[in-house]
């Protein structure tokens, strides 16, 4: 839920629209008295807050591309619907407001549901463009860090290595994946060759 209050906005009042965090940047400028700015993506979202009107563009979209995942996934969130894409992967389709513990993907069942998500999707982004370029910066991100870590230039004293840091790449390999050995740096090595 998104809470805002001040001049002109009504106490208690109540909106089902979906917004998303890109919104704030317009809406802080508008209430600021502020010319709007064609390069925020959001829009402001005062007309809904104030009562001017119940339209918006009433959908969210998200973007992860943490290192819990294989790959990276992008949500779009439009009525009902919540679709996320796995680059590489099934998608998937939710029902949140059925399911709102999003424990069964529809997207077998939905088809239809799915290519129009989609299609709303790539209006917001290439994701799998997105992708290749994300995955082509951590290459060029670890190759760096690796090529300062095997010359000493890095210490490493986060975790286990706190009380001992280390500015030995096999230490410090070893302290973000334990058993980290030959194999796994040739994984490395074919994945920089990417």
């Amino acid at each position: 839920p998104m809470i805002i209050t001040g001049p002109d906005i009504p106490a208690n009042g109540e909106s089902d629209n979906l917004v998303s965090a890109i919104d704030l940047c317009p809406t802080f400028i508008e209430m600021g008295g502020l010319q709007e700015r064609p390069d925020c993506d959001g829009e402001s979202l005062l007309p809904l807050a104030t009562g001017q009107t119940t339209q918006s563009r009433n959908q969210a979209y998200a973007c992860f591309t943490g290192t819990t995942m294989n790959t990276s996934a992008y949500m779009l969130r439009q009525g009902k619907w919540k679709y996320i894409v796995y680059v590489g992967q099934p998608c998937q389709l939710f029902d949140v407001a059925n399911d709102p513990g999003e424990l069964q993907d529809l997207s077998g069942k939905k088809p239809e549901v799915v290519s129009e998500l989609d299609a709303e999707l790539c209006k917001i982004v290439d994701y799998e463009q997105t992708h290749r370029d994300w995955q082509d910066y951590c290459r060029s991100a670890f190759r760096e860090w690796q090529r300062q870590a095997k010359r000493g230039l890095y210490v490493d004293d986060s975790y286990s290595l706190r009380d001992n840091p280390s500015s030995e790449y096999w230490t410090i390999m070893d302290n973000c994946f334990t058993g980290y050995d030959q194999n796994d740096e040739k994984a490395v090595e074919k994945w920089l060759s990417e």
